[in-house]
């Protein structure tokens, strides 16, 4: 995540970036924002044990479920709202149905990128992007396999619990929405 970032959605685009693209489009130039969107269980997982590794040990470190409750869909609310420093009160929630409410906004946001990529297909889209940007091959290239993998303390998920497995859906149930509607995997 991106510290302290306003959301694209909330403040960034209509303020900052559209009226940046209109003054690039009348210099015969273009904005182009893109973006790689993960799976809302893989993101949420991850952000658990990335804050385990960082040495985190709130009461939330303890519970999974209340660490869900105040991270839960990351995805979607960063791109409207921002930062999770950023977002109201009311979105460190654990509800789905609430959360689903901002799917037609942030799919909106999505849809003024020029190229949004899957992090299961990185290489794909760092390939798009170079020829995008007109980059050689050696300027951009996606994490090797093992990249982030073993550096810390995790979570065991085969010991966790039918309530912490509940809360992981229901944390990420948005999130997981938006990136297999938005970024369908091709067969």
């Amino acid at each position: 995540m991106h510290h302290s970032v306003p959301g694209i959605g909330d403040k960034l685009w209509d303020k900052y970036f559209d009226p940046w693209r209109r003054q690039l489009e009348s210099q015969g130039c273009e904005l182009r924002v893109t973006t790689v969107l993960r799976s809302g269980r893989e993101r949420l997982r991850a952000d658990f044990d990335s804050s385990m590794q960082a040495g985190y040990t709130s009461d939330i470190m303890q519970r999974f479920c209340a660490f869900a409750a105040d991270n839960s869909n990351t995805q979607t609310k960063y791109l409207i709202y921002g930062s999770k420093s950023l977002w109201p009160a009311e979105q460190h929630r654990l509800d789905p149905d609430m959360d689903a409410t901002l799917l037609a906004k942030a799919r909106g946001v999505l849809e003024q990128m020029y190229m949004v990529g899957r992090s299961d297909q990185l290489d794909e889209y760092l390939l798009q992007l170079r020829a995008t940007l007109g980059l050689p091959h050696r300027k951009l290239a996606a994490p090797s396999q093992g990249w982030g993998s073993g550096a810390g303390p995790s979570k065991n998920w085969t010991a966790a619990s039918q309530n912490e497995w509940q809360c992981l859906d229901k944390g990420a149930s948005v999130d997981d929405q938006l990136f297999t509607t938005y970024c369908p995997q091709e067969r």
